[in-house]
């Protein structure tokens, strides 16, 4: 339900248009699926049925429950306004396939016949102090599928659940007296770790990332961010990095700026900027 607030499906599919009003609604949502009500039993196993099918009962047993309509909005011309949203979706096809469309796509992460692993086991293997090696996890948060997964609020929403996970099982194993020795690599790090992200989502997870690298390296749990645009990286993040390594072509705007403030030497500022394009050379030399 975080990730149907964050594609806005509340606000585009059910006209919710107030922040606070939508978190409630996700609230009820989620409500209704880990308690729903006799009529609509089957929920009790949604991650196992059809996206249609869990979407039409769960409107319709939010329609039908004056008590959650009321936490949604407590006037009433809102509250029918919303009810008479919600009935034309389920009487009409087309906007309900308009609906599933949006709804699909995430319920599709949790379904049960996609044979996925929990994210707390991957990590919880990739964590386990006991383990007779280190593995090695990519993330990988593209997807090809559908565009809604590839949206950028939806990346920065799974990134913070990733982050806050990490972060909670460093502190557990620090109180027990062990440390993680685990290192969090991100590349395109300017997207999700950017002085002035675009969106709320990955506003909050910059200031958390921002927050981990000053409290978790006690914890064993270090950082390492690339990118392209050393100038976009946050600041504060970038003046906590221990061990920084540049490669060719920042030699202008703020790329250049921020270089010549971590190098300070002029004259190692002069060699770095008379380097030639590996690539413009033959044959090339890197």
């Amino acid at each position: 339900m975080e990730l149907l607030r964050t594609t806005q499906f509340f606000r585009d599919v059910l006209a919710i248009k107030g922040g606070p009003n939508q978190e409630i609604a996700a609230d009820v949502f989620a409500r209704t699926l880990q308690h729903p009500p006799q009529e609509h039993s089957q929920l009790r196993d949604w991650n196992t049925l059809q996206a249609e099918e869990v979407l039409r009962h769960i409107l319709d047993a939010v329609a039908a429950d004056t008590l959650n309509m009321t936490r949604i909005y407590a006037g009433a011309p809102q509250r029918k306004q919303l009810e008479g949203t919600i009935r034309r979706l389920l009487d009409d096809q087309g906007q309900m396939s308009h609906a599933v469309e949006r709804f699909q796509p995430l319920h599709l992460l949790f379904a049960d016949h996609q044979n996925r692993t929990p994210l707390n086991r991957i990590l919880g293997g990739m964590l386990d102090p006991n383990r007779a090696y280190s593995p090695f996890v990519i993330l990988d948060l593209s997807s090809d599928q559908n565009p809604l997964l590839d949206s950028e609020p939806v990346k920065a929403h799974l990134l913070r659940v990733v982050c806050e996970t990490l972060r909670w099982r460093a502190e557990s194993a620090y109180q027990n007296n062990e440390t993680l020795n685990t290192l969090v690599v991100f590349d395109e790090a300017h997207k999700f770790a950017a002085n002035d992200p675009g969106g709320d989502e990955a506003k909050e997870l910059s200031e958390r990332l921002n927050d981990y690298v000053l409290t978790t390296r006690k914890y064993g749990l270090g950082w390492m961010f690339i990118t392209q645009e050393a100038g976009a990286l946050r600041r504060s993040i970038y003046n906590q990095l221990r061990f920084r390594a540049f490669g060719y072509g920042l030699t202008s705007g703020s790329e250049l700026q921020r270089l010549r403030e971590t190098i300070g030497d002029p004259a190692a500022l002069d060699l770095y900027r008379s380097f030639v394009d590996p690539q413009a050379s033959t044959p090339r030399r890197y």
